[in-house]
């Protein structure tokens, strides 16, 4: 059986981006209980040149709202912040925010 394509809206990980003036929070937070082994990879860019990315895997999802990764950056004013995941059985799917959607 082929799994069903993977909505941002219905998977249990989600991208939650703040900007407080040069300062860029991202946060990767649960929004439900998951007994499903998975990965994701968050990568942000700052500028033309200030990149990063960070893998993390988990086994399984506790609760909504907790916070599976966190990074801070900043230095410019353009931005941008790419969560992709991936977990067991399901297509992954990838969130993108930047700074030219006014976040």
């Amino acid at each position: 059986m082929t799994p069903s394509p993977a909505l941002p809206t219905d998977q249990p990980v989600t991208l939650i981006v703040q900007q407080n003036g040069p300062l860029v929070e991202a946060k990767v937070v649960s929004t439900s209980s998951c007994a499903c082994p998975g990965r994701f990879r968050i990568e942000s860019e700052s500028g033309s040149s200030n990149r990063t990315a960070n893998t993390s895997s988990f086994s399984a999802i506790g609760a909504a709202g907790n916070v599976m990764s966190n990074i801070r950056f900043g230095g410019s004013d353009e931005w941008s912040v790419k969560l992709t995941v991936s977990i067991d059985g399901r297509e992954d799917y990838t969130i993108l925010r930047s700074s030219a959607e006014g976040q």
